[in-house]
């Protein structure tokens, strides 16, 4: 049922009662019963579709305390144990995993070349820090054409 249905059935229930007190003590009963009935029947539809309009909040609710859980959890993931009294916000969750993934893709990369017998080389750019910034592997360890920035955001 739309807003607008609702807020239609909710006009004729309130014209049913306004027919119903009008005139009432010159009507029959039937008459009063019959205007009643109506009233009643409408009054009926109403709840029926306020019952249907919590139970679906309800459910919304539940999802959202669903995907807040898992957003949580995600955050405490990336980020590690909230500290007390504080939870970690999500505004920054896509680049965090998306950093976790490089650095991830990048630690698998690495162990394939050492696996494969090739490290960096000494003077490689990695190996800048601390005296300097380190910088993109320039030594080719990790396969060619490959510049790779150590990530120290992760």
């Amino acid at each position: 049922m739309t807003a607008d249905d609702l807020m239609r059935l909710i006009g004729r229930y309130t014209e049913a009662c306004d027919d119903l007190g009008a005139g009432l003590f010159e009507q029959t009963a039937a008459e009063t019963d019959a205007k009643h009935g109506k009233a009643t029947f409408l009054h009926g539809q109403i709840l029926t579709e306020v019952h249907r309009l919590h139970a679906e909040a309800a459910e919304l609710d539940a999802l959202r305390d669903k995907l807040a859980g898992i957003l949580s959890r995600t955050a405490v993931a990336l980020r590690g144990p909230e500290p007390p009294l504080t939870r970690w916000s999500w505004h920054d969750l896509p680049e965090r995993a998306a950093a976790a993934i490089a650095a991830i893709d990048l630690m698998q990369r690495t162990a394939q070349h050492l696996a494969a017998g090739r490290a960096h080389d000494s003077d490689c750019a990695m190996h800048n820090a601390p005296a300097y910034p380190a910088g993109e592997c320039d030594c080719g360890a990790l396969g060619p054409n490959v510049r790779v920035k150590p990530d120290t955001t992760v």
